[in-house]
């Protein structure tokens, strides 16, 4: 009936419209033409201009660390050495990070000490992999002079401690001790002496820790983050391969079996974003538990280290990742809830 009378309409000679109304605007603004090109070319030259400071520039010297002798570790001269090794944190007690220019020798390795070491105890057959020429005019001719000169000369450290790497750089872990083990970290640390032949101080050691960690902390989000790709660029290229894989078989399995696909996807969802909000939101309990009460289960170190890592990356993303989760796991629970008559309708179909 509707359908007859609009036709009727249409079809009426005599039928009312606006005579003055011009139609569609078809001549377009050559403004708008110029300005398309405009952003063509700013596109083009922003484009030129990344590749050519990529091409051109050491994007490495931003983020990566560099030794004493301002060579970049792993690259150039340093290629397969891109690990920085402090020679004696406790010559950085007392130095604020934002002014730097702590006095001790700053070397390239190719990983981290993994065993207690002190000069006391003569050379290691691994302990050409923590020296380095790092004083000018010093002649470094390997195994011919004697350790304590070498230590004099500040070739090569006075000692080393088990570490672990933090952002590219070495920082030892001894205070990770357990209360168990306190009484044998304490044995191993009171053998060791610095260049000047004093005993190792604690206390001057966890400051220096401090130090390299404020560096570390003062250091914006995103060369935080490029210094990831840079040093884990494989694990990214990984990772989306693996995403697409997984989105290739997940669209075949739809096609082959939608019904049972679609229940398992539904039914499997949930628990697996409760559990990982849980461990997320449980793991930021503990570091913050650790940081109030940093002796109940460690030593020596702040609890910006006891995490094994960049502290700020486990806690703060720990947290963020727990209520994020959080929230996505409650909407998509009420959308399920409102809407799973309708949802089993469609797979039905």
């Amino acid at each position: 009936m509707n359908t007859a009378v609009a036709d009727a309409d249409e079809s009426d000679p005599n039928h009312n419209h606006d005579t003055e109304y011009p139609g569609p605007y078809v001549k377009q603004s050559w403004r708008d033409v110029v300005c398309h090109k405009i952003l063509i070319v700013i596109c083009l030259v922003w484009v030129f201009v990344a590749s050519y400071a990529v091409y051109n520039g050491n994007l490495g010297r931003l983020v990566l660390p560099s030794n004493s002798e301002g060579e970049v570790c792993g690259r150039d001269k340093q290629a397969g050495k891109p690990y920085l090794l402090y020679f004696d944190l406790t010559q950085c007690d007392g130095i604020p990070a934002a002014v730097g220019g702590c006095p001790t020798p700053q070397v390239c390795v190719a990983e981290c000490p993994r065993t207690y070491w002190t000069s006391a105890q003569g050379k290691s057959s691994d302990l050409d992999q923590f020296c380095n020429n790092v004083s000018p005019g010093t002649n470094y001719p390997g195994t011919n002079y004697p350790i304590s000169q070498l230590v004099a000369e500040k070739a090569c450290p006075a000692y080393l401690l088990p570490s672990r790497l933090v952002l590219g750089r070495c920082v030892p872990v001894s205070g990770l001790a357990r209360k168990e083990e306190t009484g044998r970290v304490k044995d191993k640390m009171n053998a060791m002496k610095t260049a000047d032949g004093e005993v190792l101080h604690m206390d001057s050691l966890v400051q220096g820790i401090k130090y390299v960690m404020d560096i570390i902390d003062a250091r914006g989000h995103s060369e935080k983050l490029l210094f990831s790709l840079i040093v884990y660029w494989w694990t990214v290229l990984l990772s989306f391969l693996l995403a697409l894989i997984m989105s290739l078989t997940c669209t075949v399995l739809i096609n082959l079996a939608a019904k049972y696909v679609m229940w398992t996807n539904i039914v499997l969802c949930p628990p697996i974003l409760v559990a990982g909000a849980l461990y997320s939101l449980m793991r930021y309990r503990q570091l913050s538990s650790a940081q109030e009460n940093p002796n109940q289960d460690y030593i020596y170190l702040s609890p910006v280290i006891t995490s094994l890592s960049s502290y700020w990356i486990n806690k703060n993303t720990c947290l963020v990742c727990g209520v994020i989760l959080a929230v996505i796991t409650l909407i998509i629970s009420i959308l399920l809830l409102y809407f799973f008559s309708r949802v089993k309708l469609a797979i039905k179909g």
